[in-house]
């Protein structure tokens, strides 16, 4: 009798342990694919600011080269399209930016969540260790995206910049355009006679 109970609870602890490193297993495997979840945010917010900034040169080349030839794209024109390529450049980064930090946002809420869930699962030592884990990630994701958002800045100022000391249309220059001289009329009128002679009558 006392062999049977032994051997039932050598069973029981033998579930137990099982299911403890089952649910440890997964609890791991999930703090993985949360992390890498987070790297492939920072790989794209460094991948869209990497494009933007090749882009933007390759635009003010275009530009550029087209004002330096064309006399009529300097000026007003110049200024405005790069005017709105700044522009161009802002709303696309917010948009990238705001999205990543977004799915970020939800991901640690998530994380948070099913975490909480193996607290009567798993010991505080276990738990301690995925958060921090994660909790490196989430501050690998911050730096990344407060550095994304100075380059940001940096390429919209440049743009800007340029726009304001860019290439301005020649003025005419007065030494190769003389004015030209002004001729006096000449007077066209008819004199009159001052004395009309008279004809006597027969």
């Amino acid at each position: 009798m006392l062999a049977e109970a032994r051997a039932q609870y050598a069973i029981f602890i033998r579930d137990q342990l099982d299911k403890y490193f089952q649910q440890r297993q997964a609890a791991a495997d999930y703090v993985a694919d949360a992390a890498k979840k987070v790297a492939d945010a920072v790989e794209g917010v460094i991948k869209g600011v990497a494009d933007t900034a090749l882009a933007t040169v390759a635009a003010l080349g275009v530009v550029l080269l087209a004002a330096a030839t064309n006399e009529k794209l300097r000026g007003t024109f110049f200024t405005v399209t790069l005017a709105l390529y700044a522009v161009y450049v802002f709303v696309q980064a917010a948009y990238r930016l705001l999205s990543a930090s977004d799915s970020v946002r939800l991901l640690r809420e998530e994380a948070n969540t099913r975490l909480q869930a193996y607290t009567l699962r798993l010991s505080a030592d276990v738990l301690d260790s995925l958060r921090e884990s994660l909790k490196a990630r989430w501050a690998q994701f911050a730096r990344w995206r407060n550095a994304t958002v100075l380059l940001y800045v940096i390429l919209a100022a440049a743009v800007i910049a340029l726009a304001i000391l860019g290439p301005r249309a020649t003025p005419l220059n007065p030494a190769t355009n003389p004015t030209p001289m002004r001729v006096a009329p000449t007077s066209t009128s008819i004199p009159v006679p001052s004395a009309i002679p008279t004809v006597a009558t027969p």
